[in-house]
């Protein structure tokens, strides 16, 4: 990063080459540097290496999630093909949860969009809901509410055991209470006094 901050003219040339570093944490490194970066030339940098990918999942995430931060609207479609990965869960998961973490307007509607093109959900699908369960956003909340009250019993099972990492936050507590009552499942109800109490 102290490179970045400097005025010398080639710090991006000399960052690249840390994307390739062997240890994850170096190249996660290079991708928050990178970012720190002139924008467009960044966003070419960082576009290219997700293409290429990455061995650990969480690198790829971190790219993704940078973009998203230096052009939100440019890179939302780019972005949501990376959640379309059916071979490799770690991957979809680690991507989902960077894009819910940046907070950014355009990850929820990626993250929603995703989820609403998926007619039978999977267990990999709430990776999108672990990602908007991360946003903390209002819109988040209301969207989870939703998926607790209409959509089917494993989502909401998961959205109710997830969200209780909120269980503090009591005005969150009533709102998925009264998405249980509306639900009618005595079940999950149970499940909500057992984990929310």
């Amino acid at each position: 990063m102290g490179l970045v901050n400097t005025s010398y003219h080639r710090a991006l040339i000399e960052i690249v080459a840390l994307l390739h570093d062997h240890n994850p944490h170096v190249r996660k490194g290079a991708v928050r540097a990178i970012a720190l970066t002139q924008p467009l030339a960044a966003e070419a940098v960082l576009r290219s290496k997700a293409i290429a990918g990455d061995s650990e999942p969480d690198v790829t995430g971190e790219v993704l999630s940078a973009l998203l931060k230096i052009s939100p609207q440019a890179s939302q479609a780019f972005v949501s093909r990376f959640l379309d990965c059916p071979g490799d869960p770690n991957l979809r998961q680690a991507v989902a949860v960077a894009i819910g973490a940046s907070r950014l307007d355009e990850a929820l509607e990626i993250l929603r969009s995703c989820w609403n093109n998926e007619p039978f959900k999977r267990t990999q699908d709430n990776a999108l809901l672990l990602g908007a369960i991360l946003h903390r956003s209002e819109n988040a909340f209301a969207w989870l509410l939703e998926v607790i009250a209409e959509e089917d019993r494993a989502s909401a099972r998961f959205v109710v055991e997830e969200l209780a990492i909120y269980r503090a936050d009591k005005k969150l507590s009533e709102r998925v209470k009264a998405a249980l009552a509306e639900r009618n499942d005595a079940a999950l109800t149970d499940l909500y006094n057992e984990i929310w109490r």
